[in-house]
């Protein structure tokens, strides 16, 4: 039991019967430490008020496969852009966001770090950690489990107002016997509240045989300040579903890795933008771009003659010679 204002840090692999993090306790890994790996043989239960957290464990500013680029030497270009991990980081004036990477089923990286600002200062944030959790028993979750990306807030004194970008979100992934609760689960970019872009959405993947959990599971980008696109959806996974959503703000795209992804049905909703590139395929049974949510296809779209697409009120789909 991890109770209120304790902190547990959990950096490698650990077996035990239950779980309780109660309101005001946070669960966690240190940061940069890529081992947190929970196996509960039991019950776990993250009561509201409680976390499990990784918010700003994973690489730190500047760093990352998906780091944002750092600035430039002029006032329009002095600030950093956003980490990229499931979905592309922000771009920041001129400055571009930085690239996705990982596996959407099983995902298990930290989040990139964002770009460094004019002169390397102030540091761009970083990103989300990762978590793995598995449950035998009920998982139920009414607190939050995340591994947001971060933003700094300082800015440089002397040049421009420079900021740092944000860092994408990490990783979550769950497999349980049940899911309950109404809670969150979310690997969110970092938002900024000074100069700089926002961080691209993380990778969640939730596993249950049943699931009455009510609360939210998500992945968005951040936002920039001012100026510039908001970073790119992260992606979900909730069973054998993929879903694209960017909390009704466009942004920097989410494209699929090279290779083949097989989801019984693939959601691109609220101001997301899902994307094809030509070394990926997608088969799909439903594939539904509605609530504003973008699709552009430049790979393969492998749908059988009784798939169903729903192109709803405000979805795109924006075909660029793929199949």
């Amino acid at each position: 039991t991890v109770s209120a204002g304790g902190t547990f840090y959990l950096n490698t692999s650990l077996s035990i019967p239950s779980v309780s993090v109660l309101s005001g306790g946070v669960l966690t890994h240190s940061a940069g430490d890529p081992d947190f790996n929970l196996t509960v043989t039991g019950n776990m239960e993250v009561l509201s008020g409680g976390r499990v957290s990784a918010d700003g464990k994973g690489y730190p500013g500047g760093q990352g496969p998906g780091r944002g680029a750092d600035a430039g030497t002029t006032e329009a270009n002095s600030s950093g852009a956003g980490g990229g991990y499931g979905g592309r980081g922000g771009d920041f004036g001129g400055v571009w966001g930085g690239i996705a990477y990982g596996s959407l089923v099983e995902p298990i990286d930290f989040g990139s770090g964002g770009g460094h600002a004019y002169r390397a200062y102030p540091a761009g944030g970083a990103g989300g950690g990762a978590l793995k959790i598995t449950v035998s028993g009920e998982l139920r979750v009414d607190g939050a489990i995340t591994a947001n990306g971060l933003a700094t807030t300082a800015v440089h004194p002397a040049y421009w107002s420079a900021g740092g970008g944000a860092g994408s979100g990490g990783s979550v992934l769950i497999r349980a016997g049940s899911i309950a609760g109404s809670g969150s689960i979310a690997a969110d970019g970092g938002s900024k509240t000074v100069s700089g872009g926002g961080g691209g959405g993380g990778r969640v993947a939730v596993y249950a045989s049943t699931s009455s959990f009510s609360g939210a599971v998500r992945a968005y980008g951040g936002n920039p300040w001012q100026q510039g696109p908001y970073g790119g959806a992260g992606t979900v996974v909730i069973g054998s579903g993929l879903v694209v959503a960017n909390n009704n703000h466009f942004g920097a795209d989410t494209p699929l890795p090279a290779g083949v992804h097989a989801f019984t049905q693939v959601m691109s909703k609220r101001k997301a933008v899902l994307s094809l590139p030509v070394q990926a395929s997608l088969d799909y049974s439903e594939l539904q771009v509605r609530e504003g949510g973008k699709l552009v296809n430049a790979g393969t779209l492998a749908g059988s003659p009784a798939s169903k697409v729903l192109l709803d009120t405000g979805g795109q789909i924006e075909h660029n010679a793929g199949t």
